[in-house]
């Protein structure tokens, strides 16, 4: 789904409404989620220092129904949340990598 990056920018996909709240290309991305069981912000915040590049990932959740996950649904979601992170950040530490080389 094509998505213009940039700050106010809002759509929704599989049910998830989403405004970007922040957008500075290369330095910071920050985006507001909201689904039928949760609301929650997310931030990636990127800094040159003497190693390369420093990212930091921020994730606060503003609401959670617990009635609405079960134990299992929170274990896998939460499974799932860390490994997305893992794999969202190493994309993008992929990317800086083959930005600065070219």
């Amino acid at each position: 789904m094509p998505v213009k990056l940039t700050k106010g920018t809002k759509y929704e996909m599989d049910n998830t409404k989403v405004e970007i709240t922040e957008y500075e290309r290369g330095k910071v991305y920050a985006a507001h989620f909201t689904t039928p069981r949760l609301e929650l912000q997310i931030k990636y915040v990127t800094e040159n220092n003497d190693e390369g590049v420093l990212i930091t990932f921020s994730e606060d959740i503003l609401s959670f129904d617990r009635e609405k996950h079960g134990k299992l649904q929170t274990l896998f979601y939460n499974w799932q949340l860390k490994m997305g992170a893992k794999k969202e950040l190493k994309r993008m530490g992929d990317n800086v990598y083959a930005n600065t080389a070219a």
